[in-house]
């Protein structure tokens, strides 16, 4: 799956927006971002104010990479603790291995989250985990 068609899932995106504004300096309008990243300054500023949660990894990529020009690779790290931390992954190995392991394909990264989403919503539903 290419980042193009990667969603993001809303908690995550209220994470990523949190970063987004710390990137932001008090004295920079969005206006200058706007002109950057191609998107207007109010369509930025629904975001910038959780109006607007967006669903596409493609946006959250062109506002880090052109409006701040954060790395790719950076911006998938920074995609990646925000998925890590919605999973509620605290385990300090686990969080180490999903971001430092560069042998570790994307797709691998997502399949253990998605496993420990999975364990927290049966948890939530109190549904019993089958034993292997």
């Amino acid at each position: 799956m290419s980042n193009k068609d990667q969603r993001i899932s809303k908690q995550v995106g209220q994470i990523l927006i949190k970063k987004i504004k710390k990137f932001i300096s008090p004295h920079t309008p969005l206006k200058q971002i706007a002109k950057k990243t191609g998107y207007t300054e109010a369509y930025l500023s629904q975001i910038t104010n959780f109006a607007r949660i967006p669903e596409k990894y493609e946006v959250y990529e062109k506002i880090m990479y052109r409006g701040f020009k954060i790395s790719k690779r950076d911006i998938e790290d920074i995609i990646m603790e925000a998925k890590i931390t919605e999973a509620g992954i605290a385990d300090p190995a686990i969080t180490l291995m999903l971001k430092e392991i560069p042998s570790m394909s994307k797709d691998e990264k997502q399949s253990i989250i998605d496993a420990f989403e999975l364990v927290k919503f049966r948890r939530a539903k109190n549904i019993q985990i089958p034993k292997i």
